[in-house]
């Protein structure tokens, strides 16, 4: 249940500051409830907030702080993709040209359409998996 509920966080399909409803999340998730230990697990990881007598909620963040991660982003996917270049063989150069011919097919992801981001991913997996493998 811990990774289902990170995921959901992560992937924006909890946003920041909503309730955590550990039996809805459990039911939802088809897992026995052990969701205490999981909301602890994510609380101990910051992911999630405990409010006394009112539950947890996902952990609020500013823009300040998702702009200030930018520059780290950035520099890790430079040297990423600097590294799938060096060693991507002809089969990694076809992926690359399909996940680049597919994407501007994929929708801007909103709330109604989050499965996009799924999409998002598929791409960055066909053009990093070399890097990846070294790591």
């Amino acid at each position: 249940m811990f990774e289902r509920l990170q995921r959901n966080i992560i992937e924006g399909l909890a946003a920041p500051g909503t309730k955590v409803n550990i039996a809805v999340g459990a039911e939802e998730h088809q897992v026995s409830p052990g969701g205490r230990e999981a909301l602890a697990m994510l609380e101990a990881e910051s992911w999630v907030i405990s409010e006394p007598a009112r539950g947890y909620r996902v952990s609020p963040i500013s823009e300040k702080a998702l702009l200030d991660l930018v520059p780290a982003q950035v520099a890790v996917e430079k040297l990423s993709i600097a590294e799938a270049i060096q060693h991507g063989d002809s089969a990694w150069e076809r992926r690359v040209v399909a996940a680049l011919h597919h994407l501007p097919r994929i929708p801007e992801r909103t709330s109604e359409a989050p499965h996009t981001l799924n999409a998002s991913r598929a791409n960055v997996i066909a053009i990093f998996p070399c890097a990846a493998e070294q790591w």
